[in-house]
């Protein structure tokens, strides 16, 4: 899917504090006024914004501001004088709930109020915000996207009451990798909790948009979604989504950022998940969250169906989470790190209950500086799934160290990233266990062998560890770090598949050349033990393996360049070099002592048959890779140490010739 950019931090920053300067020098020192007033200006703007989309889509009857509205246009409201703007704006937020029939818009503007009282610095911040606004949808280039979520990632920093609840908006790139994960589909109800600016229902929306659009409306960089019936559009746009807050600026905003992405009417409701919930059933099939984990509730408002003996929001939130999730639905989940390892009685019971009855199946670990520069927090990620609390036997545990960003306050773009190779191992592995297809991915391969050969799985490859839940049931804390759990390399002791040399290649025979023609060119001559002169022409083109077939029959030979193997050798020619590995088959041509096979009357030859008829394990081709790596690193170091020894050596013979020097 094609990710909207996110706009640099540094530039958020900039606009946001010009913005709010602006109205401390005027004596409007509250964060809360700040960010209602911004709220109802910026979407006044973005309304506009929208009719002139629809406009261009011929589709006039959805415009807002016409006929009698028409006045309060954005770019009509930047035209006019300070005194004339206050009035102007205090009949808009009047009118609007009254004129136009929107839930949306209803609750946005109801008591609706301007608190900026000095006039002309109101006329200021509105010309300031159009400035701003301009900016950053240049830096966006694409669409409607999450502006204001962005903007309200940087304006929540500032409350000095966001740390009672834990809250802090996730980056929408550690968002999209969630919501592809889960990968929720047409005729789904899709929850989160704890939805604050409804970061995951937009992605969550652009997802199903991407998902279920054709082609060609893509090339246009369009989204009908013409691929789902009339029904089907309906339920998305008014079923799918619901969203809860107890933060009434958060409901806000949240209902702002999906009406803007085309989400007319969501059911985004004003509601403490922890508090108001007691009795209520209702169960939804995709859940998707971060929710709070900073703070602690009451006991006693704690609602009844959720007490586990703790006040810790991060158990809370999961449990209501398990609790509502439909009997196939499935959920991914930003946890504190205290949720993985901590050893109080609620945290142990909240894992037991995450790998018992809510089938959960994968943990990933995210860097510390993840979101920056709000929190330092330790967070997991963790998917859960009741379809498959008796399908699979394993927990996948994967290792993000870098997520396309630097981890320090600033959060620059960096070229390293693992969520793209992650999120496709990820997803195969779910695909593999939901259905049984498996993929050309190391590590996937490696369970499937497992499978066969009935092995209980404990397998580490890479950042990627599989361990079975058998393993971690035995601790009674059932602890969720995969450090806990030590298992030996994926290289060692492991049992791949044993294939005969005949299927993976072929020893061709090297052709005859007079001694005289080895003398000049740019070819090296290959002989039975290595380089035997040089050639105008080369047979073979390199890197080659080269085994003797006469004379020192057996050895086997590494050429990087192209050569011309005599009739004293062999070259390997392979059948299938998506199936083995040319490095790999030299290492293993050398582990057979090929020159214990070598015989027959006076040069002792070695006959091509007798070696076809030795198998070797066969790992999938990145296993190989890595095999390759592994051993010519090792290889290095022993080159590296010959080259100390000989010096070594060589001073010894010195300090020698030294002394008869002396004598």
């Amino acid at each position: 899917m094609e990710k909207a950019k996110r706009v640099q931090f540094s530039t958020i920053k900039t606009n946001v504090d010009s913005l709010m300067d602006i109205l401390f020098g005027a004596g409007v020192a509250s964060h809360h006024t700040i960010i209602e007033q911004l709220n109802y200006l910026l979407f006044l703007r973005a309304l506009t914004k929208r009719d002139d989309d629809a406009i261009v889509l011929g589709n006039k009857e959805k415009q807002i501001f016409k006929d009698a509205l028409a006045k309060y246009r954005w770019d009509n409201l930047l035209m006019l004088n300070a005194e004339v703007l206050f009035t102007t704006l205090e009949e808009i937020y009047r009118k609007l709930p009254d004129l136009i029939d929107d839930r949306t818009i209803n609750l946005l503007y109801r008591d609706a109020h301007v608190k900026i009282y000095d006039k002309p610095t109101l006329r200021r911040f509105l010309h300031e915000i159009e400035k701003m606004m301009s900016d950053l949808e240049k830096e966006y280039q694409v669409g409607h996207n999450d502006i204001f979520g962005d903007m309200y990632e940087y304006l929540l920093s500032k409350l000095s009451q966001a740390g009672t609840m834990g809250q802090f908006r996730t980056p929408r790139h550690i968002i999209d990798f969630i919501v592809d994960v889960v990968d929720p589909k047409k005729g789904e109800t899709i929850l989160d909790p704890a939805c604050g600016t409804a970061g995951f229902l937009v992605s969550a929306l652009e997802h199903l948009k991407h998902t279920y659009t054709s082609e060609e409306f893509k090339k246009e960089g369009k989204y009908p979604m013409d691929l789902l019936s009339h029904d089907e559009r309906n339920f998305i746009y008014s079923h799918t989504f619901t969203g809860f807050d107890s933060d009434s600026d958060m409901i806000k905003f949240g209902l702002m950022n999906l009406y803007l992405h085309q989400l007319d009417h969501p059911h985004i409701v004003r509601q403490n998940t922890l508090m108001d919930t007691a009795g209520d059933r209702t169960k939804w099939d995709v859940i998707l969250a971060n929710p709070p984990f900073a703070g602690a509730i009451d006991r006693d408002s704690i609602s009844e169906d959720l007490r586990m003996g703790t006040r810790a929001t991060e158990i809370l939130f999961l449990k209501y989470m398990i609790d509502h999730l439909s009997d196939k639905g499935r959920a991914g989940i930003i946890v504190p790190e205290g949720v993985i390892f901590s050893n109080s009685n609620a945290h142990k019971k909240i894992r037991q209950m995450l790998i018992e009855e809510a089938g959960l199946w994968c943990v990933v670990s995210l860097p510390s500086g993840v979101f920056n520069p709000y929190a330092g927090v330790k967070t997991s990620i963790i998917f859960f799934d009741k379809n498959l609390v008796s399908k699979n036997n394993e927990i996948l545990f994967v290792k993000i160290e870098n997520d396309g960003y630097s981890l320090g306050a600033q959060r620059n773009p960096i070229d390293k990233n693992d969520l793209p190779k992650s999120l496709e191992t990820i997803s195969h592995y779910n695909d593999f266990m939901q259905t049984g297809d498996t993929y050309n991915d190391a590590f996937l391969e490696r369970i499937k062998e497992s499978k066969k050969i009935g092995e209980t799985i404990q397998i580490t490859h890479d950042r990627y560890k599989l361990v079975s839940k058998s393993l971690i049931e035995k601790n009674e804390d059932y602890n969720l770090s995969s450090d806990r759990y030590k298992i030996e390399d994926i290289f060692s002791n492991q049992k791949w598949p044993m294939v005969n040399i005949e299927d993976l290649c072929s020893f061709e025979y090297g052709k005859s050349l007079p001694a005289k023609d080895r003398i000049f060119g740019l070819y090296p001559v290959m002989g039975s033990n290595g380089r035997s002169g040089f050639h105008n022409n080369f047979l073979v083109k390199g890197p080659v393996i080269i085994v003797g077939r006469k004379g020192s029959a057996g050895e086997v030979v590494w050429e990087n360049q192209s050569c011309y193997p005599i009739d004293t050798t062999y070259y390997i020619k392979l059948i299938d070099d998506k199936k083995v590995l040319l490095k790999f088959l030299y290492f293993m041509l050398i582990s057979l002592e090929l020159t214990k096979l070598k015989g027959g009357a006076g040069i002792p030859g070695l006959n091509r048959n007798d070696v076809y008829k030795h198998k070797i394990p066969l790992p999938p081709l990145e296993i190989q890779i890595k095999i390759v790596e592994q051993i010519e690193e090792e290889q290095k170091l022993i080159d590296s140490n010959k080259k100390l020894i000989k010096i070594y050596e060589q001073k010894i013979k010195d300090k020698i010739a030294e002394v008869w020097s002396e004598e």
